[in-house]
């Protein structure tokens, strides 16, 4: 029997809504706040991502507990093979660029940025099974890809400072702006989608939003010489 939360509440719900026709659909109230469910189910996936954007948790909750498991893994896949792509293209020369060799540049580096991103991805997967024994809870991994993929979508909006990355300069030379803007979104996804998933507080979320991201930062540096 499948789960379902009311996105305001976090309160389980048995179903989101009744179809009385392929055309008519009846939305579920919630027991516990007497708010409708899951308004998501009627809106299009634009206005769901924009309300992702604006970090609101009701859109957090309806993609972590609602939404369907047909196309998570291969939307996991695509957000890690994009993730590798940007910052692929963050290291890149602005000038001087040798097209006879480009190929090459793309087959051999890509690929190192494409394990980087997996390992993170691993990373990310690890820690936050650790950070929901706090809240004695244990996501199935279904819920586990989830927050993964909605993690690596939000690093997606790095791609946008990638004309400014090199204009910015940082007291730490090995700190990009693309590098502080992907960190910056990453720990703001997870901490919202941490949230989302175990109902915890914000001083919660927070402290164990920081220990993800900032272990993962450090596993990931230690792994950084064998890539």
């Amino acid at each position: 029997m499948n789960s379902f939360r009311c996105i305001h509440c976090c309160a389980e719900v048995p179903t989101l809504y009744t179809r009385y026709t392929d055309d008519i659909i009846k939305t579920e109230f919630c027991g516990r706040c007497g708010n409708v469910a899951d308004k998501y189910i009627e809106f299009d996936i634009f206005i769901v991502a924009v309300d992702l954007l604006v970090l609101r948790i009701e859109a957090y909750r309806h993609l972590i507990h609602n939404s369907s498991d047909k196309s998570w893994v291969r939307l996991l896949t695509l957000s890690f093979v994009l993730n590798s792509f940007v910052s692929w293209l963050s290291e890149q020369p602005k000038t001087n660029v040798d097209f006879a060799n480009l190929s090459l540049y793309f087959n051999s580096d890509l690929y190192v940025h494409i394990i980087t991103n997996f390992v993170l991805s691993l990373c990310f997967a690890f820690l936050v099974q650790i950070a929901c024994c706090s809240v004695k809870q244990r996501p199935p991994w279904t819920q586990s890809i989830r927050l993964l993929s909605i993690i690596n979508f939000g690093r997606l909006l790095s791609f946008f400072v990638l004309p400014w990355n090199d204009k910015f300069i940082f007291h730490n030379a090995n700190l990009s702006f693309y590098t502080a803007v992907s960190s910056m979104a990453s720990f703001l996804a997870c901490f919202q989608s941490f949230r989302a998933l175990t109902s915890c507080s914000y001083a919660h979320g927070l402290f164990s939003s920081l220990f993800v991201c900032l272990s993962a930062s450090f596993l990931l540096s230690l792994l950084d010489p064998l890539l």
